[in-house]
């Protein structure tokens, strides 16, 4: 049978399928939280800064012009952090520029820089707002997740602990329960994970980072019930349906594998790895190549990585279609 490869979207936390030659995925992964949870964390914490200041301009009518300068620069920075980066990395070194005190611009600094994976400044950044009182949650927090993105997950482990100490924080927990889930340390990412399940049982990202966990141990019954708890939860993320549907598959449950991929194409049509499963399943498991070819040339149509191998596979099918065509 000719191998094509399908691009190994869960990097080290997913490993194996149900067809070795040409691996199903699941897309997506809950262990790295995206930075913009940080970029939120930074506006909440901004938030309660500026009520503290609200609180001491009342005590004291006659404070400085300049920090209404600041005030006013935060303001304008926090609204062009998501539609114009740059233009908020401008005022947060204007920011710095009159008050090089300032841990939350180093911090917000530090968000840009980590979400264009600069990692040196933003680690740089960090740095210089735990050196200006900025709150050591998630100054730790924000550090260990840029080493973590860096590769040294015992530097990592380290900051993400001393985070743990000041707040449990869930996207310190999630790095934490990743970075051992990625060093095969299974008792030390489960209890993480289980503290995560304490802290919000019914979160989404948390039920289906718990559902990849148990997936990657061969725990699919447990694996199921979290994706499906998750699913629960929020229907409109086509990751967890693709994890599912990859659990009902190593539970041999093809049809049920399928109806999820068809959900999760219906929330995202245009990732070709769920045409690429649902052929797979069609061919190798439910022995229909009509199906499977067709699912093949959807994922064709969407390009991506693996095309020019989809195509020549497409070829070898067509022609045993046409062979048991001939054999009618």
């Amino acid at each position: 049978m000719r191998i094509f490869g399908l691009a190994l979207i869960m990097a080290a936390f997913i490993a194996g399928c149900a067809a070795p030659q040409r691996p199903i995925t699941i897309k997506g992964s809950a262990i790295v939280p995206e930075v913009a949870e940080l970029d939120a964390m930074a506006r909440g914490m901004r938030l309660k800064e500026k009520a503290r200041e609200a609180q001491k301009q009342e005590q004291k009518p006659d404070a400085p012009s300049t920090d209404d300068a600041i005030n006013g620069y935060l303001q304008k920075a926090l609204g062009h952090m998501e539609a114009n980066p740059a233009a908020s990395l401008l005022i947060y070194e204007k920011i710095l520029s009159i008050d090089p005190a300032r841990w939350d611009a180093h911090y917000n600094a530090g968000i840009i820089y980590l979400k264009h994976k600069d990692f040196e400044r933003a680690e740089q950044q960090f740095y210089s707002a735990l050196k200006n009182n900025g709150p050591k949650d998630k100054v730790y927090g924000a550090i260990g997740a840029v080493q973590m993105l860096k590769g040294r997950d015992s530097s990592a482990a380290d900051n993400l602990k001393l985070a743990l100490e000041h707040e449990k924080g869930k996207t310190t927990l999630l790095n934490l329960a990743g970075i051992h889930q990625r060093l095969n340390n299974r008792q030390e990412a489960f209890k993480y994970f289980k503290m995560l399940e304490g802290l919000s049982p019914t979160e989404p990202e948390i039920n289906y980072s718990m559902g990849v966990f148990l997936y990657k141990y061969a725990e699919f019954q447990e694996a199921l019930k979290y994706f499906n708890a998750a699913y629960e939860a929020d229907k409109k993320d086509p990751r967890i349906l693709t994890g599912k549907a990859q659990t009902l598959l190593k539970l041999y449950n093809y049809e049920a594998a399928l109806a999820a991929y068809r959900d999760a194409s219906i929330l995202d049509p245009n990732d070709a790895t769920v045409y690429k499963n649902m052929g797979i399943i069609y061919e190798l498991y439910l022995e229909d190549l009509d199906n499977a070819i067709a699912n093949y040339l959807l994922a064709f149509a969407k390009g991506g990585p693996g095309s020019d191998e989809l195509k020549a596979w497409i070829d070898v099918v067509s022609s045993r279609i046409e062979a048991k065509g001939r054999l009618k």
